[in-house]
């Protein structure tokens, strides 16, 4: 799963957040919005076919903050007689420390 988070103390207003994988053929991955007077926070699954940047771009005040992660692509055995690809990631970014104005 793909969670983010923002801390409202540092980076307010937040109105959207985005998720964006880098090597897919739809980088944009989600959108979610997010209503007045609330914690961002927003958790998803996406599917990635290969080792790359995910992206969680928050928007407030007419401004982007990004933080980003790098994901890795593993295999997994799904049945005996079948393997299929599968890619774990996880964000937290709360921008605390590493965001871009």
């Amino acid at each position: 799963p793909v969670r983010i988070e923002i801390d409202s103390s540092v980076v307010s207003d937040v109105s959207k957040l985005y998720v964006i994988v880098e090597k897919n053929p739809n980088p944009l991955a989600a959108v979610f919005q997010v209503p007045p007077n609330t914690q961002p926070y927003a958790e998803t699954r996406v599917k990635v076919a290969q080792t790359g940047n995910l992206y969680a771009v928050a928007e407030a005040n007419g401004q982007l903050y990004m933080m980003q992660r790098e994901t890795k692509v593993t295999w997994v055995a799904a049945a005996a007689k079948e393997k299929t690809m599968a890619s774990r990631i996880r964000i937290r970014a709360q921008l605390k420390d590493d965001y871009c104005e």
